[in-house]
């Protein structure tokens, strides 16, 4: 379905600078969601573009004088030019066929473009095949046919949008979870943390976590024991890689170690996980030796005496969830 909005909607004072540059594109994704929603304006702009070839959309840059790099990689099996500064992120998307792209993508709300041309009038011409725009005003994430079963990992961008945007989900993601919730097992370990890491700098990581656990994917997602995380682990531990690296805690020491190598975490922060789980899978062993005074606190200073700050925070972390 075609139909126009008002192109204030989406005009943002740096993408009036670039419009040039992007006539003969599309807008689709995240930014038009944002836009025809109304939610606050980012600090820098991050859109994505669907074209039939780059090559002209960055000499058009060079022309502005810019400052600004060309990183250029594959997304989902097609070629991607990403157009960055530390104002914009432009992604250039190479493809043939409108329609067939937008087929291909995973939330109604995600599926509307908005002709860049027209953005140059008062009516801005917006291509919704999928009742995005409805969808929108009704705050409901609806997947589009098929589209959790080709990548399951937006299940988790949808319990993303829920987070941040206060969406609600549509019944046929609900329906679908108990098919495709168990694939997100077989995602790789750095697609999870990559979305999770967004969540994570949205400010949303404990109610993400929480939604993730109430929707019964906990498991499937991070393939460890559920652990609580409140607001106070977060602020205590304040580092991405260690309020991910927490959820392990309850493994026994190799796995938690094994577990933070898989998702990307980085063997520093696996060794510290390793150390603390090592130290939280005693504690209840020690709590009894204690007790019965066969320890001394001489024994619990030994195990901690290597323990560096990661490891120290972790163990805070850990301890204010059983206050």
């Amino acid at each position: 379905m075609e139909t126009t909005l008002p192109s204030h909607l989406f005009l943002t004072p740096l993408l009036r600078k670039i419009l040039p540059c992007l006539t003969d594109c599309w807008l689709v994704g995240g930014f038009v969601r944002d836009s025809v929603a109304k939610f606050k304006e980012k600090k820098v702009l991050d859109v994505d573009v669907l074209c039939k070839s780059d090559e002209r959309i960055v000499n058009c840059f060079k022309d502005l004088k810019l400052n600004f790099s060309v990183f250029r990689f594959k997304k989902n099996g097609r070629k991607i030019t990403r157009i960055a500064s530390s104002e914009f992120t432009v992604d250039v998307a190479l493809v043939e066929d409108l329609e067939s792209d937008l087929k291909e993508r995973d939330f109604t709300v995600n599926a509307i473009a908005v002709k860049c041309s027209s953005l140059l009038t008062p009516k801005a011409v917006v291509v919704d095949l999928h009742g995005g725009l409805k969808d929108i005003e009704n705050k409901v994430i609806r997947p589009i046919k098929g589209s959790l079963i080709k990548d399951p990992l937006r299940i988790l961008r949808g319990v993303r949008l829920k987070v941040e945007k206060n969406f609600n989900y549509h019944e046929s993601f609900l329906l679908n979870l108990n098919l495709t919730s168990p694939m997100l097992s077989s995602i790789p370990g750095e697609r999870i943390k990559e979305e999770v890491f967004k969540v994570w700098s949205s400010g949303k990581f404990v109610e993400f976590l929480k939604e993730v656990l109430t929707l019964g994917i906990w498991k499937h997602t991070f393939g460890s024991e559920c652990i609580s995380v409140s607001p106070e682990v977060v602020s205590v531990l304040k580092d991405f890689k260690l309020s991910f690296s927490f959820l392990f805690l309850k493994e026994n020491p190799e796995t938690a170690f094994r577990k933070c190598i898989s998702f990307g975490l980085g063997k520093e922060t696996a060794n510290s996980v390793r150390k603390v789980s090592a130290f939280v899978s005693l504690a209840l062993r020690l709590y009894d030796l204690f007790v019965s005074g066969k320890l001394e606190k001489k024994h619990v200073f030994k195990i901690v005496k290597n323990f560096g700050e990661k490891e120290y925070l972790l163990l805070l972390a850990f301890l204010s969830t059983c206050l």
